[in-house]
């Protein structure tokens, strides 16, 4: 999906790009003009009504960060806990996910936005804040799939397996060093750091447009959220260990909380190993991304 202006350079690794549609009607397929995927394309006639602004975006696993502790059983001041940066490792992903979005949808109003400051000094949404104060819980990860156990799923010992984490990495080969605390990781907050960047900029885009064309009617924004999964290199793993449907779930509502103006549709698809294959993105776009789009 091709970029629009003002979001050049805009990208997510592992699939399609994030692009933009705005139009004046997306459903009026009489408007030779109108491109339903493009460039921020726009058919123009007299009098139209308001359009969609949309947005389309394909998760991949560089949209997903965490910050752990270590959660240990009778620990009164979890805040004395170490703190960790990490993301999900490839064949955990799903299983990360999936307790992530648990978490948040167990959790219901109690769960909050994690911001940061701009070098403008502006507060912008980042993530998910799973355990707002010392005394509430995150989401455990207690379980992990064994590296290369096909999909049986057989679990490790060691949940910390599932994780890249900052400043435990091995250059040589071997396995990483991993906290010295006991415990099990616990997910304290999801941060979505390529969404906190594209959104505001999108926003920005839209008002500049707006700017511009101030007798136009303001469009309904839309963001389409695409996920999926990858064939893996281990031919004999599970491609579903690695998708993103569930973060694109958490992702939805990391956006419904902090940009409620702002419709949220998520598209997974079929396909458990097409989505890093060129020939199969074009025809999941096609076939399932278009269609939601013409509605």
């Amino acid at each position: 999906l091709s970029e629009s202006e003002g979001l050049n350079g805009v990208r997510s690794r592992g699939g399609v790009d994030s692009g933009v549609v705005d139009t004046r009607s997306l459903g009026g397929r009489k408007q030779k003009n109108a491109k339903s995927v493009g460039g921020g394309g726009s058919g123009e006639q007299a009098g139209a009504k308001a359009g969609v602004a949309l947005l389309v975006h394909n998760l991949s696993h560089a949209d997903l960060i965490v910050k752990l502790r270590c959660c240990q059983e009778g620990q009164q001041e979890k805040a004395a806990s170490q703190s960790f940066k990490a993301r999900p490792m490839f064949n955990q992903f799903r299983l990360v996910g999936e307790a992530i979005l648990e978490h948040v949808l167990r959790g219901g109003d109690s769960i909050g936005a994690v911001e940061c400051t701009s070098a403008y000094q502006i507060q912008y949404p980042l993530g998910l804040a799973l355990a707002n104060d010392p005394t509430r819980s995150g989401a455990i990860i207690s379980t992990a799939k064994k590296e290369g156990g096909g999909r049986e799923g057989a679990a490790i010992n060691n949940p910390w397996q599932c994780f890249h984490l900052k400043g435990f990495k091995r250059h040589d080969g071997q396995a990483p060093l991993l906290p010295e605390e006991a415990g099990l990781p616990e997910v304290t907050a999801a941060l979505l750091p390529l969404i906190a960047i594209l959104v505001p900029q999108w926003l920005r885009v839209i008002h500049k447009r707006a700017l511009k064309e101030p007798e136009q009617p303001q469009p309904r924004k839309v963001i389409v959220l695409v996920s999926g999964s990858g064939q893996p290199r281990d031919s004999s793993a599970d491609p579903n260990d690695n998708s993103t449907e569930a973060t694109a779930q958490i992702a939805k509502k990391f956006l419904e909380r902090c940009y409620p103006h702002i419709e949220v549709v998520t598209i997974s698809s079929d396909s458990a190993s097409g989505v890093f294959r060129y020939d199969d993105n074009v025809k999941f776009v096609q076939e399932q991304v278009l269609p939601v789009i013409e509605k």
